[in-house]
């Protein structure tokens, strides 16, 4: 991996002074439908950044509706995958837009969300690949959304799950 410029002047412009970032994803009517809290999703978009985020998370649909309610130093970055959970599999979720997408919008970054053990977990981890290599070429942030999420919707929180058994095993070893 080489050193990008275009990268580095991106990421400085999501991270705040103190080297962190705060974002607010307010993508989950793509998923679920009209969410309570972001019916007036201008309203929310204001009150977000207002409250102290520093950016904010809409797939592509929403950037033309909120984009007034962004502040002049407020980043946005594009959700690049999603699902329904009307699918007969809404673990699965799907590539809903592309890298080159998100910059023409303007979006400081992208997020794409990947499901690890459910159905169609490699085809998610091969689309987040994909997005992981236009990142590299063009020079984009990419924020990856990962979860330990079963077929029936159940996240898997325990460390054992988050650490994955390999890298458990990998770790052992070094001890």
């Amino acid at each position: 991996m080489t050193y990008n410029i275009g990268k580095e002047l991106r990421l400085r412009r999501i991270y705040d002074e103190s080297g962190l970032i705060f974002t607010t994803p307010m993508d989950h009517g793509y998923s679920i439908g009209p969410v309570g809290g972001i019916d007036n999703i201008q309203e929310t978009t204001r009150a977000v950044f207002e409250g102290g985020t520093n950016s904010i998370i809409v797939h592509k649909g929403m950037v033309q509706t909120v984009m007034d309610a962004i502040p002049a130093n407020g980043k946005i970055l594009i959700h690049v995958s999603g699902s329904t959970i009307r699918s007969h599999l809404p673990n699965v979720k799907i590539l809903t837009s592309s890298v080159d997408s998100a910059i023409s919008y303007g979006a400081d970054g992208i997020s794409c969300h990947v499901n690890i053990g459910c159905s169609g977990d490699d085809q998610m981890l091969s689309t987040l690949s994909t997005l992981v290599e236009d990142c590299e070429r063009t020079g984009f942030p990419l924020l990856a959304m990962m979860y330990v999420r079963n077929d029936d919707g159940h996240d898997d929180i325990t460390s054992d799950a988050l650490a994955h058994e390999i890298g458990r095993a990998s770790c052992r070893e070094r001890v």
